[in-house]
């Protein structure tokens, strides 16, 4: 009779595997919030680096609505490039395996609207068209803000 422990092992290790899986891409570490919303925590550094991500993506709204108004196709542009995909690579390892599934979706949907938006402006749409993608982006973010915070360490287990 061959022995059952080669089968178990690998049982065992494909259990641990699947366990860390489910932590790193779909849980993240998060707890409720006191207000309701899930609060991710994040070391001091991972939420200066998302804050300053956020901040950017502010920016590149103002800069989108500022060529809205002026009718300036390459500054709505200049303004969704830099935080379309390619903003997603900035964020390490560590700090997306913190970070539950949902807010990556939400957030990775973002960043594809600013590419959309930049396609959109390079392609010359209409200002309109434009500003209704700019505002179904917006609802990304008020969405994902209601739905979580970035808790300074300390503050969030309070």
């Amino acid at each position: 009779m061959k022995s059952r422990k080669p089968t178990l092992i690998i049982l065992i290790l494909l259990a641990v595997i699947a366990g860390l899986l489910y932590k790193f891409i779909f849980a993240g570490d998060t707890h409720p919030a006191p207000d309701g919303r899930s609060a991710i925590v994040l070391s001091p550094t991972e939420r200066a680096q998302a804050l300053a991500m956020m901040r950017d993506d502010v920016l590149a709204v103002q800069q989108i609505v500022q060529g809205l108004a002026n009718g300036d196709m390459r500054q709505i542009e200049a303004g969704a490039l830099p935080v379309g995909s390619r903003a997603m690579n900035r964020i390490d390892v560590q700090t997306l395996a913190k970070l539950p599934y949902e807010y990556k979706q939400m957030d990775y949907g973002l960043h594809q609207d600013f590419d959309t938006i930049a396609v959109m402006a390079h392609q010359g749409k209409s200002t309109k068209t434009i500003q209704l993608k700019l505002a179904d982006t917006m609802n990304r973010c008020i969405s994902c803000h209601a739905d979580y915070q970035l808790p300074a360490l300390g503050l969030a287990k309070e």
